[in-house]
Formats: C-alpha cells, structure tokens, sequence
C-alpha cells in the first residue's frame, strides 16, 4: 500500500509490536485473552474458559492470561505505534523506499512458506530473538535490518 499511494502505511498485525515482550499472536489465547481484559474487563469471565472442551482443557489461557500482561502488551504497543505515527508522515522517498523493501521481504518470505510448507510456515521462528527485534528495528528505522530479519523467518 505504501508503494502505490507514495504515505508510509503500516500493515502488520498489532503482535509484531509486542513480540520482544512475548506476545506472539494468537486468537482467544493468552496474548487476545489479556489485551481484552485490560481494554474491556466487564467482556472476560476468565471462569468460564474451563469448560471449554479445546481452549480449557489444560489452564494454559485461565493461567497465563491477565489484565496486568494486557496492559503491558498494550502499553508497548501503542507507544510504538505512536513513535511510528510522529515519524511516518515526515519520511521521505528514500526512506519509504528502504520501508518497502523491508515489508516486502518480510511478506516474500511469509508467501514462500505458505507456497512450499504450510500456511504458517513464517510464524514458525517468530519466538527468536533476532525476530522479535523487529519493532524496535522499525522504530528505530533500521530498514536494512528487518530485511536481514526476514531471512531467518523460514
């Protein structure tokens, strides 16, 4: 998007923000669980995951999820993308050129492991440290750097 209209546009899921603090995405488990009960306590009835014959079976969510964790996923996300915000609009071509290319080889990477293993190939390696320094390379604009990144999602 960001190549066709020439405005630096961010398109990652909000987890790529938060993932040097573990918040590895997923959906209705502990990352979602507690960004929810922070945002929007009176949606949680942590009680009744228990019953839930796939996502209660073994307390992973029940125990790991918490307002405390949602509010730490939280905060950094929204400073990041804050900084990101104040920064973005002022980039010149150069710079939303190095952003491109870094998005694009991040987004290679991901479609050749969709093509040649499975669907979530990509989302494999996202736990490694080199990986979960990508936030902090994009706020810090070290485009070169995620492009590197990229390499070792598959």
């Amino acid at each position: 998007m960001t190549e066709r209209l020439q405005v630096s546009v961010l398109g990652i899921p909000e987890y790529w923000l938060a993932l040097d603090a573990g918040y590895l995405g997923d959906h209705a488990g502990i990352g979602e669980t507690s960004l929810l009960w922070h945002l929007e306590p009176d949606l949680v009835e942590i009680d009744r995951i228990k019953t839930d014959p796939d996502y209660g079976k073994d307390g992973v969510i029940e125990l790991g999820s918490s307002p405390e964790l949602g509010r730490k996923y939280s905060d950094l996300i929204i400073t990041r993308l804050a900084c990101l915000a104040k920064s973005m609009p002022s980039w010149n071509a150069a710079k939303r050129d190095a952003f491109v290319h870094a998005e694009k080889a991040i987004l290679s990477v991901q479609l050749r492991g969709w093509r040649l293993q499975h669907p979530w190939a990509a989302w494999q390696n996202i736990h490694l440290e080199e990986i979960t320094g990508y936030s902090r390379l994009l706020v810090e604009e070290q485009f070169e750097k995620i492009s590197i990144l990229s390499r070792k999602l598959l």
